[in-house]
């Protein structure tokens, strides 16, 4: 993901982490994660705190309306 940042960055093109912890394969918290990607890739790209997407009563908005966009 950073290396497609620091190529398409300049052209108004934009990287957007999103971690999740549903399927348990995740860092244990949003901090957590964000230092792992910073110091492990120097990560610049923005990255959100961990968000549910898997369908259900959870699900952040954002991932419910892709989910309805795409079916």
């Amino acid at each position: 993901l950073e290396l497609l940042h620091q190529e398409f960055n300049q052209k108004n093109f934009v990287i957007i982490a999103v971690p999740s912890n549903d399927f348990r394969m995740e860092l244990s918290s949003s901090e957590s994660v964000l230092r792992f990607a910073k110091h492990r890739f120097n990560a610049s790209f923005i990255i959100t705190e961990m968000l549910n997407i898997i369908p259900g009563k959870k699900q952040h908005p954002l991932f419910k309306f892709i989910t309805k966009q795409t079916g």
